[in-house]
């Protein structure tokens, strides 16, 4: 793993300081989903440049270190789950790597389905 728990600590201070801005489900449209803060918090000048065309969910997975994976968490429109996800996650940031668990396995522990209902 390695994520950038900078960037998931600080989309994680925006949706808490602007908790009605974050919409899993919105898909990056009028509100922001995970991937919209990050593009948003450090690329936003790409993204002022590139909007028509701009991949979130590319973008935002680089920016969170993530991978292909972890992008099951942009699948999501659990908001309250995806955000004690992202609150576990950055509890962790200090652990050494082999105590810190993926995406994936904190939602696991805590039964959130993560990706598509199919």
């Amino acid at each position: 793993m390695n994520y950038n728990y900078q960037a998931f600590e600080a989309v994680l201070e925006k949706i808490l300081e602007q908790p009605l801005e974050f919409d899993m489900s919105e898909w990056c449209g009028s509100t922001k989903c995970i991937a919209g803060w990050a593009c948003l918090l450090f690329d936003n000048e790409n993204l002022k440049k590139n909007r028509v065309g701009y991949n979130f969910t590319a973008q935002g997975t680089k920016i969170l270190g993530m991978d292909f994976k972890d992008k099951d968490l942009f699948l999501t429109n659990d908001n309250e789950g995806v955000l004690q996800i992202l609150k576990i996650l950055v509890s962790q940031k200090d652990l050494p790597a082999s105590e810190q668990q993926t995406i994936h396995d904190i939602a696991e522990k805590l039964d959130i389905e993560l990706g598509l209902p199919f």
